[in-house]
């Protein structure tokens, strides 16, 4: 963490790079996909699933920026 208090990358990290100022997260009934939203955009939502090999990375997948300025995510178990 830097003194701004502002997150930098782990060296070797195995995550995934998330899109910019990431605001709210919400994991899908099956546990197998965790959906993020970006306040700053590019992209504003994006889908991550979580690898089979490496315990705790995030692969991409689906992004969508047309929800401009997405603040929340609503989901049901």
């Amino acid at each position: 963490m830097l003194a701004s208090g502002s997150l930098t990358a782990l060296s070797g990290s195995p995550f995934s790079s998330v899109g910019t100022q990431p605001f709210a997260l919400a994991l899908d009934q099956s546990k197998k996909f965790l959906l993020s939203t970006n306040l700053g955009g590019t992209p504003d939502l994006q889908l991550f699933s979580f690898d089979a090999t490496t315990a705790g990375k995030l692969d991409p997948g689906a992004t969508a920026t047309n929800a401009t300025t997405a603040a929340a995510i609503a989901s049901t178990h």
